[in-house]
């Protein structure tokens, strides 16, 4: 709904109308990847597996 109304402002004349919208997806981005990484790192089960491996001990891409 965000997206429409970011292209239906910008048709209109906004000219800053999708910037703000690409700053808008970039902030919920950013905190997702935020809360995703606090709970991966609060699970502490099978660290020696593969999955939890990396999620503990990769890097995590946070804007």
């Amino acid at each position: 709904m965000r997206a429409g109304e970011a292209v239906h402002a910008h048709l209109a004349g906004d000219p800053a109308a999708m910037t703000r919208y690409t700053s808008a997806v970039d902030a919920v981005r950013g905190a997702y990847l935020r809360n995703r990484h606090t709970f991966y790192r609060c699970e502490q089960r099978g660290p020696d597996q593969p999955f939890w491996h990396r999620r503990h001990n990769g890097p995590t891409v946070l804007r």
